[in-house]
């Protein structure tokens, strides 16, 4: 038997051992750290959607202004457009978008307005038609200005100059409404507007 040739081979096949495991290891410990960087790590997407022209970027936390103003555009579409046949439809569609703090709100504003004998009942219906965009960077608010025309079951028409302004947050990857808020006219309060008029409010109310 040759001895030395065995011993020889023995600890070639233990080497080998030492190093496979050594390497399993080194992945093991790298597929751990790729792993736990992709859990931790919050992917930035680029979108062109259709009906934009532009791309926009979706994060975890945080969005392009042109994404959020297309949704404050999208959202203001939904809510200001409504009819008797389509109001539960609106508010179950709001819920989705609607941070849980101010829904109730939101839900019994709806409410009301179905509930009005002048509204359910007679055809007529709500239209808000967009025509300036506007989002604000320092206060995560988007500005969405037109005119909300009422028209009657007789055909009569109202037209109204509002402003939608709304809160948004992006959280989870998501865009959530965090507060509503809507006025006549077309001076949208921004916050330079804000500060150039400290006493708006106790001004309308007189």
């Amino acid at each position: 038997m040759k001895v030395p040739m065995l011993f020889r081979s023995l600890q070639a096949a233990t080497a080998m051992v030492i190093v496979l495991t050594v390497g399993l290891v080194i992945a093991v410990a790298v597929g751990g750290i790729a792993v736990t960087r992709a859990m931790e790590q919050r992917e930035r997407i680029i979108l062109i959607p259709p009906y934009m022209d532009r791309q926009v970027q979706l994060g975890w936390s945080a969005a392009s202004a042109d994404y959020l103003k297309s949704f404050g555009m999208y959202f203001t579409t939904l809510a200001a457009n409504v009819t008797p046949n389509n109001i539960d439809f609106v508010a179950q569609n709001l819920e989705l978008f609607v941070d849980s703090r101010i829904f109730p709100d939101v839900r019994r504003t709806l409410k009301a307005t179905a509930e009005n004998p002048q509204f359910r009942g007679t055809g007529s219906s709500l239209v808000f038609q967009p025509n300036e965009i506007l989002f604000e960077p320092e206060t995560m608010k988007v500005f969405v200005g037109g005119t909300a025309t009422h028209r009657d079951a007789a055909g009569r028409k109202t037209d109204t100059e509002m402003i939608y302004e709304l809160g948004v947050e992006m959280r989870t990857g998501r865009p959530w409404i965090t507060s509503i808020e809507t006025y006549d006219g077309r001076e949208m309060r921004t916050q330079k507007w804000r500060q150039q008029h400290p006493n708006f409010r106790e001004e309308a109310g007189k």
